[in-house]
């Protein structure tokens, strides 16, 4: 798998930690507004860790994302 960008690491850690206090996946509105980026950016980011094979999604279903692979830290 590819190597992560430090932004992309920390969206993932955000995503990661926010499934683990709330028992479900944030939305790409929640990880914008908790990695403090556009909606826009954050969905390049969230499409680039897809595209390296760290998490995957359902695009039929909301709250639908899941890890597949943490990063190293």
């Amino acid at each position: 798998m590819e190597e992560l960008s430090p932004r992309q690491k920390e969206i993932l850690a955000y995503i990661i930690d926010y499934r683990q206090r709330k028992d479900i996946s944030p939305t790409f509105r929640e990880i914008a507004e908790g990695a403090g980026l556009s909606l826009g950016s954050a969905r390049a980011h969230i499409q680039a860790l897809r595209g390296k094979g760290y998490i995957a999604w359902d695009d039929r279903a909301a709250r639908s994302i899941h890890i597949i692979k943490q990063a190293v830290r």
